[in-house]
């Protein structure tokens, strides 16, 4: 718990002011980074930025999001960082929970999209120091 609180706290010290911010619902998720959010109506495909999915990785967003859920959607161009709201104060990261579960690696085509590049490469390092230890 503590690691993601200071993963939190990364985060909204490296965010971006030049990204945009949108609150939307889950429509669909078509693999383990391209998910569909229905926003101000509109069903939007996004891309999560920053992540390259490993095999399993569509199975791991289906346990942490469903259809429906109420969703955080940061980036541009389609680009973007999913933060899922929960019933306490922190929200799950989606791109950085993959890479916390080894489920996906840093992409370095495109982590300069990324609001939170910082805070991703945090999460993949903690990630190759647990596997070190």
């Amino acid at each position: 718990m503590k690691s993601w609180i200071t993963l939190l706290a990364l985060l909204l010290l490296s965010c971006d002011q030049n990204y945009s911010s949108q609150s939307g619902f889950l429509s669909e998720i078509i693999d383990g980074e391209t998910l569909v959010v229905q926003i101000n109506g509109q069903n939007q495909p996004v891309k999560l930025c920053g992540v390259s999915p490993k095999p399993g990785a569509k199975a791991e967003l289906e346990k942490l999001v469903s259809f429906g859920d109420q969703v955080v959607v940061l980036g541009s161009d389609n680009q973007v960082e999913i933060f899922i709201p929960t019933d306490s104060e922190l929200e799950i990261h989606l791109n950085a929970e993959l890479l916390l579960r080894g489920l996906a690696a840093i992409d370095e085509s495109d982590i300069d999209r990324c609001p939170n590049q910082q805070s991703l490469r945090i999460a993949a390092e903690g990630l190759d120091t647990e596997a070190n230890k």
